[in-house]
């Protein structure tokens, strides 16, 4: 598939063609693309707690899966680091009559030998896009035998705004390309997302990506990606940067292949903190500013806030040990100016 909503797409697709009736139920830390996926085929959702680290409130995710006789259930595991297999437990006597989702799309299910992701769900999904150089694409296994069609392979403006994207960037991160560039890029990331955003892209990978995941090294990205997790890992306990922020996963397990090092930040001091990074030329996402409509209220305090505190700063495989210090120059030196 072109995209993880796609996937997610096709399986409340297949969950209605096998007349599976009630709700999704979903984390309510999470992107509302998966809202958007489910919705765009019919269907319901409906969400369940999680806490400051991320983990499903397990008691109310049985209490709501008895109230709401839920089709399907998605457990996501975040940045790559795998969700307690508690969770699955707790799911166990209802599996009968719901399919459980693992939401890989971090990483971490096909990037090593032995994946500590994946190996529970009814459906698996990932997304290359997330944390590979590629334009789309991702997988989905199906473990049920329901039947899920042939698409087509994605030809359209998306791919193409994101292979001329990812160009010109890695163009302009070599330094082939003025400052000019950097704005240009961002412009066709952002185009390209609003594509996605407007209508769920029902298309299997591009034969481009296809053949670029060929000569993907995705075991080498893992152990680059740890490698740096463990490099940044040891400086964020410094003083300088505990004061201000700290990490959300502390330990990296076997097998985890890390989408960033997310850092949860002192109450009302992350955006100061992310426009310190900036203008250091250092670029932290933010998973997710804007959770769904409709997680709101006391029950989901710790996503809301989970939502205005956390930023990811970037470990990915393209950066080597110099590229890692001097961002943890820069983030020192921007936890000093706000704190």
């Amino acid at each position: 598939m072109t995209t993880g909503r796609t996937a997610l797409a096709l399986i409340a697709r297949a969950a209605a063609a096998e007349r599976r009736k009630g709700p999704a139920l979903v984390p309510a830390y999470i992107c509302p693309a998966v809202v958007q996926a489910f919705r765009s085929a019919g269907r319901t959702v409906r969400f369940y707690p999680v806490d400051r680290s991320l983990a499903p409130d397990e008691a109310a995710l049985a209490r709501l899966a008895e109230r709401h006789v839920p089709a399907l259930v998605v457990v996501a595991h975040y940045f790559g680091f795998p969700a307690a297999g508690a969770v699955f437990d707790t799911l166990a006597p209802f599996r009968d009559r719901c399919w459980v989702i693992e939401d890989c799309a971090h990483g971490s299910w096909i990037e090593g030998p032995s994946a500590p992701v994946g190996r529970r769900g009814d459906f698996v999904l990932t997304s290359f896009r997330k944390y590979l150089p590629l334009a789309d694409g991702g997988w989905l296994l199906n473990r049920t035998g329901a039947a899920l069609p042939e698409l087509p392979p994605a030809e359209t403006p998306f791919v193409t705004m994101r292979i001329a994207a990812k160009a010109l960037s890695a163009e302009y991160r070599a330094g082939g390309a003025g400052v000019e560039a950097e704005a240009r890029y961002l412009e066709l990331f952002a185009r390209a997302e609003r594509q996605v955003d407007a209508r769920v892209p029902m298309f299997a990978m591009s034969a481009a990506s296809r053949a670029m995941l060929a000569l993907c090294d995705v075991g080498g990205a893992m152990r680059r990606r740890r490698r740096n997790f463990t490099r940044v890992i040891e400086h964020v306990r410094r003083r300088s940067i505990a004061a201000v922020a700290s990490p959300l996963f502390d330990r990296l397990p076997a097998g985890v292949s890390p989408l960033a090092l997310p850092l949860r930040v002192r109450r009302r001091t992350r955006d100061r903190l992310r426009a310190a990074l900036a203008a250091r030329q250092v670029f932290c996402p933010v998973h997710w500013a804007r959770l769904p409509a409709g997680v709101r209220g006391r029950e989901f305090g710790a996503a809301l806030e989970t939502a205005d505190e956390i930023i990811g700063l970037p470990i990915d495989q393209r950066y080597g040990d110099a590229d890692i210090d001097q961002m943890l120059t820069r983030l020192s030196a921007a936890c000093r100016e706000v704190r």
